[in-house]
């Protein structure tokens, strides 16, 4: 059980970490910083907000790419005659979605913040969320399960 509590925290880690991404990354278009930074990945060192705030984003986004291989570490771990196949496989396709989505920022930053690309941008930021909150959420009735199964022994 202590495999599959370690792969729960993760995914509530990355979940966390997806949410506060989406929601530096909601500021960073409602003040129009969305190339105060023009070049990716680099970003001139922040001088002024609007770069500090589109520089935390790309750091940030860092951050959330690191919970999501954490997930997909621990997702490998776990014992594969469980049922946890989908798990497993919502961490490994949440990681190659993220992966995608940090293209995709690229190619925002690249055609200078086109519509249909920033769309696509949250839409696979949204999907990697899903993901990771299904993941969550199977994990969790697992560990109950568990706990059920211990208790009625």
């Amino acid at each position: 059980m202590e495999k599959i509590s370690a792969f729960f925290q993760s995914t509530i880690l990355a979940s966390t970490a997806i949410v506060i991404m989406n929601v530096i990354g909601s500021y960073v278009s409602a003040i129009g910083a969305g190339m105060a930074c023009p070049d990716w990945p680099l970003c001139p060192f922040p001088d002024s907000f609007p770069v500090l705030m589109e520089f935390l984003h790309r750091v940030w986004g860092v951050f959330v790419v690191l919970t999501i291989l954490l997930t997909v570490i621990r997702a490998r771990r776990l014992e594969p005659l469980r049922g946890l196949k989908v798990v497993k496989a919502l961490a490994q396709l949440s990681l190659l979605v993220v992966m995608i989505q940090v293209a995709m920022g690229a190619i925002v930053v690249f055609t200078v913040l086109r519509p249909e690309f920033v769309a696509l941008h949250q839409l696979l930021a949204q999907i990697t969320l899903a993901f990771q909150a299904v993941a969550a959420g199977l994990s969790w009735a697992e560990i109950a399960r568990e706990a059920g199964a211990e208790k009625s022994s």
